[in-house]
């Protein structure tokens, strides 16, 4: 369908999203056919920022491509799975004075047993999309080499890009919306370098985790998993006994020093990851 551009004061627009998003916050879902009416709208970023600010939950709200598409809101054990990986990586990039080489730039505001409550942050993947991944990660600017490696690119405040994104889904996000999502941090005006990712399904109790970089080509994700999809995902009660290990020097990215005493591979445990799901539903 194509989208209609939306004034200022497109009062059916403004109509339908504040319709949608009463329905959104109270029940975590809208009707299709009100989802469809929004999402024939395209609007710019400004309009996004103007229409989403300080609305509560506002962090699970997305612009993609032009069109404003609401996200799952965080349901067991989505904020515990967050949680856990930021522990897990975190743990892997912390130097031997005790501060993290890769600093924590956003956890989605999610709230977790380990209290890691950190203002959810936007990241443009081009003019038209704004994503927030439910952690990221990115170099200390005082880190970045002068001058900064031509792949390095820097958002409107002057910060680099997240250089480490991880996105967990529960329920509702589809595996289709779930790897759409994670190339667009792959775009041309971005240099995320490596995603995460973990999908859950409550009902049938199985679970899914991977891990992307950035294309040789520099656009683009390249997918790296020994999980199935359904209908042959992984019951929660059996080992996986996978383990990914990812390079250093994949997560920092070309010409970024890798300080010595970190590991030459941030490994990411799927047993430890089912771990974290058992105890908690």
């Amino acid at each position: 369908m194509k989208a209609q551009d939306v004034d200022d004061d497109n009062q059916d627009f403004l109509k339908a999203f504040n319709k949608g998003y009463n329905e959104w916050f109270h029940t975590s879902l809208i009707s299709p056919e009100l989802r469809n009416h929004i999402e024939s709208y395209e609007i710019t970023m400004e309009q996004f920022d103007r229409i989403t600010r300080n609305r509560q939950f506002q962090r699970y709200i997305a612009l993609i491509d032009g069109r404003v598409r609401f996200s799952e809101l965080p349901k067991a054990p989505h904020g515990e799975i967050i949680g856990d990986l930021v522990h897990i990586i975190s743990n892997q990039l912390t130097g031997p004075n005790g501060l993290p080489l890769l600093i924590m730039v956003s956890d989605n505001g999610i709230h977790s047993w380990r209290n890691f409550l950190i203002g959810a942050v936007d990241v443009p993947c081009d003019n038209r999309t704004l994503k927030r991944p439910d952690a990221s990660f990115k170099i200390r600017r005082a880190n970045v080499p002068t001058p900064p490696p031509a792949w390095l690119k820097f958002q409107g405040n002057g910060q680099p890009y997240p250089n480490l994104v991880v996105e967990v889904a529960v329920n509702n996000e589809s595996p289709t919306r779930l790897l759409d999502n994670m190339q667009r941090y792959f775009r041309r005006g971005t240099s995320v370098r490596v995603w995460i990712g973990v999908k859950y399904w409550a009902a049938s109790r199985k679970f899914w985790c991977g891990w992307a970089e950035r294309r040789l080509g520099g656009v683009g994700g390249r997918l790296h998993t020994q999980m199935h999809w359904p209908p042959d995902h992984h019951d929660i009660t059996v080992a996986t006994n996978i383990v990914y290990s990812i390079p250093m020097v994949t997560v920092f990215g070309p010409n970024i020093p890798i300080p010595p005493a970190l590991p030459p591979i941030l490994t990411i445990d799927s047993d430890a990851i089912r771990g974290t799901i058992l105890g908690e539903v």
